[in-house]
């Protein structure tokens, strides 16, 4: 996917969806992906882990597209993406440990 900015967004579908009062009523299942941090890339991930923006689509015609303004789309979170599970429970763990 890209913007008028860059060309490197990822698209990702995610099982279970998940629900979110601030952001409306339907469940949210699809997601863009893009790395907060220069100078990674998603396209090929080199190191890991990889810092990202999650950002939700707004506006459904882009998913054909696959081009978007700023104003369909809505920056939700910022995240990070473990190559492994393993990888990711590891840093859970260690954030539940510091709580």
């Amino acid at each position: 996917m890209r913007d008028s900015l860059r060309d490197d967004y990822m698209l990702v579908r995610i099982e279970p969806p998940f629900g979110d009062e601030r952001i409306g009523p339907e469940d949210v299942d699809t997601l863009i992906l893009s790395t907060r941090l220069m100078p990674h890339s998603l396209y090929p991930i080199t190191s890991w882990p990889v810092h990202v923006y999650v950002t939700r689509v707004v506006e459904p015609a882009i998913l054909k597209a696959l081009e978007f303004k700023k104003e369909e789309v809505q920056l939700l979170a910022w995240g990070t993406i473990f190559e492994t599970l393993k990888d990711a429970e590891e840093v859970a763990k260690r954030f539940r440990r510091a709580s």
